[in-house]
């Protein structure tokens, strides 16, 4: 399970992947909800044993994803997007061309890469615990019985 922050800030996360790639398909779903609340492709980059990538969703406190990332094979979609946003000077016209564009994407999805559970806590992430504050020890002259 990784701990994610709940901030509308970019969130960095390194995973350990079956294969590497260039760019991933990334979805989240709501464990209670079961309900995909962000599917996006991002850019990746290695860094170490670790495939790196940015993630740009806020996700809300104490509430549990799970993640599955796919490797992208047609890495030139991604690339054909890019060069007609920035021929266009950025300017978003129309969602038919991006709707295409994700259609086609997915399309190409490959493979399962990784899969994961995220949960998300403002807790400070080396002081994290799954009980905090739930769980009171009893006291040690506590009374027992036996049957």
């Amino acid at each position: 399970m990784k701990i994610v922050s709940p901030t509308s800030e970019q969130t960095t996360m390194k995973i350990i992947p079956r294969e590497s790639s260039l760019y991933v398909a990334v979805i989240i779903r709501d464990e209670a909800t079961k309900n995909v609340v962000s599917q996006d492709v991002y850019p990746t980059e290695i860094v170490g044993n670790y495939l790196q990538m940015v993630f740009d969703y806020p996700f809300a406190e104490n509430q549990a994803y799970t993640m599955e990332v796919f490797k992208i094979e047609a890495s030139e979609y991604y690339e054909q997007y890019e060069s007609r946003v920035e021929g266009g000077n950025g300017d978003f016209v129309t969602s038919d061309c991006l709707y295409k564009f994700y259609l086609d994407l997915y399309d190409n999805v490959q493979n399962l890469i990784y899969r994961n559970n995220l949960f998300c806590t403002s807790q400070e992430l080396d002081k994290y615990s799954i009980n905090n504050e739930r769980f009171v020890e009893a006291p040690s002259s506590a009374t027992t019985f036996k049957f």
